[in-house]
């Protein structure tokens, strides 16, 4: 190859590097002001989402308006998994059930996730004082119950009518110890924070083997470590659109 063409190859891939620049500059920052909430919905059903729509990219929503940022977490040939950029909120995986015969549900709350508080937060629309209801005869209400509305609550609807629902009817959840895994191989990554910039460790939904109180959560290091449900801890949401 001589002088000649090896210059015109440099040039050509300088074109293209100016070219990529470009197209990343003026990308939106959010990927609801590229396409409309039904588009992004057709995007997920139709196998071609990897295409379109990158890990990493996000989403904008408002709940009486302010901003949730949702991250793309995972791509499926028919879903788009999201989950929360920020911790949304500080609050008990359950209450302590003090008349429960469980000694340790009785003192620390339940690791049940389908029969938790927390669970209950993230997907209902009802407003504080009202949106949650016992599970059983034991059931105690966390004290955030009366000052916070539910999650859905003065949320985006045209979102909601997009999201996938899983077998129990759930909108929003809280992600699995397997899902985090996969999700953020890097205990770095899964460090997160409040908007104020703020730091704190996060509810998972996976309970600790062997313990009726226990449950998984992601450490400000980032590491899977353990506590008791009654704990203040942040929460994330995640979601499928699909």
């Amino acid at each position: 190859m001589d002088k000649q063409e090896i210059l015109r190859k440099l040039d050509e891939i300088k074109a293209l590097l100016i070219e990529e620049q470009e197209q990343e500059e003026t990308r939106p920052e959010f990927i609801n002001d590229l396409y409309s909430w039904d588009e992004l919905q057709s995007i997920a059903q139709s196998g071609k989402a990897a295409e379109k729509i990158a890990i990493g990219d996000r989403l904008e929503v408002y709940r009486n308006r302010k901003q949730i940022i949702f991250d793309v977490v995972k791509i499926t040939p028919s879903k788009i998994y999201l989950m929360t950029h920020y911790l949304i909120a500080q609050m008990p995986f359950d209450a302590p059930e003090p008349k429960n015969p469980d000694a340790n549900i009785a003192r620390y709350g339940s690791n049940n996730y389908l029969g938790s508080s927390i669970r209950q937060w993230l997907n209902s629309g009802g407003i504080s004082g009202e949106w949650w209801v016992p599970k059983n005869e034991y059931d105690e209400s966390i004290g955030c119950k009366d000052y916070l509305d539910g999650f859905i609550y003065g949320m985006n609807e045209y979102f909601i009518e997009i999201l996938a629902t899983d077998e129990n009817g759930d909108y929003f959840f809280l992600p699995s110890e397997d899902e985090i895994k996969e999700w953020f191989p890097n205990e770095e990554d899964r460090i997160k924070t409040y908007e104020s910039g703020e730091k704190d460790w996060w509810w998972l939904r996976t309970p600790r083997a062997s313990y009726s109180y226990v449950v998984r959560i992601v450490n400000t290091d980032g590491g899977l470590y353990s506590y008791g449900a009654y704990g203040a801890g942040g929460l994330t949401a995640a979601c499928v659109i699909g």
